[in-house]
């Protein structure tokens, strides 16, 4: 995710929440250095660990326009996925 600003924008805007991009590492080798860390005793707890390592590269913040029309889209498609099963729960047949 770290590599994608534009997917990382989109799931910005879809959650309606600030996103932060870490730089360098993959996050998962992160959480796991902090665990570790935390283990070996190096840190108090796993949280103070993780913010000692890890580096934001970027913040992305929700556009609200785009926020709107992800929010239409999937209600749109809740609907339509809505009337499809109704559409085949009513078209059921019990030999």
């Amino acid at each position: 995710m770290a590599g994608s600003t534009q997917f990382t924008q989109i799931l910005a805007d879809i959650l309606n929440r600030k996103v932060k991009s870490l730089s360098g590492i993959d996050p998962t080798l992160l959480g796991a250095a902090a665990i570790t860390a935390f283990g070996a005793g190096k840190y108090s707890s796993i949280e103070a660990a993780s913010t000692a390592i890890r580096k934001i590269s970027s913040e992305f913040s929700p556009k609200l326009g785009n926020t709107v029309k992800y929010w239409h889209l999937y209600n749109n498609y809740i609907k339509e996925q809505d009337t499809a099963l109704k559409y085949k729960l009513e078209n059921i047949t019990v030999d």
